[in-house]
């Protein structure tokens, strides 16, 4: 189990976080949300032995291997199978030591190095790894293509692969808000199927529902589990957004009282707005309510066997056609939200 209790995080004197209360237990899957710049990131940092903490206590097990899905990947022209494959670190230096051993003809040492071997799996790491890139929609011709003749979008599925080749006990993830819906469905059957413990750093909503079991909240310094779901943690955001408008407020009542009549064309208008982006908030939470019940019904039916049994696969296929339909449209409702949201904080 990782724990980590009243920690401090530091950077060059200055505090990144100041209270952080963290609990992952083998094969748990936590999301990180809060918005950009509050330490996210540097809490990453601090799993993987890259930052060190100022106070409190980090308790990670010595023995748990740590992952982590890069975010660049050179032009490198190393064929992307054997890309994979180096992320099982110890897989390669168990055969840079064969092939020394083989150079010296050291019979004894060849004998542990292939039971060593076949302990962790590495006669068959090339087939798991092929599968990875499989799953992740490469073909088998592309397998031993350079890296570098890959787009930036297939480049990040090529780090998904050799994080997952690493044999770890924990994935740290903080996949970009631009993966397309190809992507976003294969980042999600990986971490589902992935057996160890998971960091996940999103934005996407539907990524997060769908793969954490639980959410921790990184605002104001600290990181805290949050009491709530995604939906609970919307509320939350807009309640934190109008509180930090009506503080706002309040520093400028002074102003506002030296130049009532120039400002009040200006808020007049800024109410106008303001008004405009309340209502579509209201209608989008409407559409919102209705899709989700739309496809909390769905769901019930596509629970049916019957449905997959009978020799008409056409309302299976219309039935799938249409939560399609509605995780796009939830989706795009929900960025738009947060979109709003985001707008009528930096509005006076």
């Amino acid at each position: 189990m990782i724990l980590l209790r009243n920690l401090v995080l530091a950077r060059g004197g200055r505090v990144l976080l100041e209270q952080v209360n963290l609990q992952l237990h083998p094969g748990q899957k936590v999301g990180v949300v809060g918005a950009n710049g509050c330490g996210k990131s540097s809490l990453f940092a601090l799993l993987r032995g890259e930052l060190h903490q100022e106070a409190g206590d980090l308790e990670l097990p010595p023995d748990w291997v740590i992952a982590h899905v890069g975010q660049e990947t050179p032009a490198l022209p190393q064929p992307a199978i054997d890309y994979v494959l180096d992320g099982d670190a110890e897989l390669r230096q168990v055969e840079r030591e064969l092939a020394a051993a083989e150079a010296a003809h050291d019979g004894e040492r060849l004998a542990l190095l292939h039971e060593r071997m076949e302990h962790i799996g590495g006669y068959g790491a090339r087939a798991r790894a092929a599968a990875l890139l499989s799953g992740l929609g490469f073909a088998d011709a592309e397998f031993d293509q350079p890296v570098a003749q890959f787009s930036g979008g297939w480049r990040v599925r090529l780090n998904l692969a050799r994080a997952l080749m690493c044999r770890s006990d924990l994935l740290l993830d903080e996949p970009t808000n631009h993966l397309d819906l190809e992507m976003r469905h294969a980042l999600t059957l990986a971490l589902q199927e992935y057996e160890g413990a998971v960091v996940l750093v999103s934005h996407d909503r539907h990524l997060l529902r769908t793969t954490a079991d639980a959410l921790y909240l990184a605002a104001d310094g600290r990181v805290q589990p949050f009491d709530g779901d995604l939906d609970a943690y919307r509320d939350w955001l807009a309640a934190s957004r109008n509180a930090q408008t009506a503080a706002a407020s309040d520093g400028r009542k002074e102003a506002r009282r030296r130049s009532r009549a120039q400002e009040a064309a200006q808020r007049q208008a800024a109410l106008e707005s303001r008004r405009a982006l309340q209502k579509e908030v209201q209608q989008l939470e409407q559409k919102l309510e209705s899709w989700q019940a739309e496809q909390r019904l769905l769901e019930s039916r596509l629970a049916d066997p019957t449905l997959y049994g009978a020799q008409d696969k056409g309302p299976l296929q219309d039935l799938l056609r249409r939560q399609a339909q509605l995780l796009a449209a939830i989706e795009q409702a929900e960025e738009r939200w947060l979109e709003i949201h985001s707008q009528l904080e930096s509005e006076p």
